[in-house]
């Protein structure tokens, strides 16, 4: 069972960086007034992803081990500096055609505009096909 949950991991990632580096597509044309290679936004995603993964795993049991009672401060704790840490990967690691890349500060706007959609689409699922996602509630009536 271990390596099935392994493989849809990884399965789940590399779809996740997908539809993340079609975000960054999109966000990076309202940005940089130019569209992102695929290769170049799937990398950035799927890396920043894993980051994120790995604050979270290691802020998780290092807030475990020193104060118990505050491991729900974790994702708020983790998140943030998965914000911080983002700027300076997509800053790094997505070019348009013309070999061009975001600014620090064009790579926050960018991320930026990236949650913005994926919340929306979040927020769309749930209350529109009351699907409930994890950490949101339904709104309108019971989910399923």
């Amino acid at each position: 069972m271990a390596i099935a949950q392994i493989i849809g991991g990884i399965v789940g990632l590399a779809i996740g960086a997908v539809i993340g580096a079609l975000l960054i597509m999109l966000g990076s044309r309202f940005v940089m007034g130019k569209m992102a290679t695929f290769p170049s936004a799937w990398v950035a995603a799927f890396t920043s992803a894993v980051v994120g993964f790995v604050v979270g795993l290691v802020m998780g049991y290092a807030i475990g081990a020193i104060a118990p009672n505050m491991l729900g401060s974790t994702q708020i704790v983790a998140g943030v500096i998965g914000f911080v840490a983002t700027g300076p990967i997509y800053a790094a690691l997505v070019k348009t055609n013309d070999g061009a890349k975001p600014t620090l500060v064009q790579a926050y706007i960018l991320y930026v505009i990236q949650l913005a959609i994926a919340l929306a689409v979040a927020f769309a699922v749930v209350t529109i096909f009351h699907i409930p996602l994890p950490g949101m509630a339904t709104f309108g009536g019971q989910a399923g």
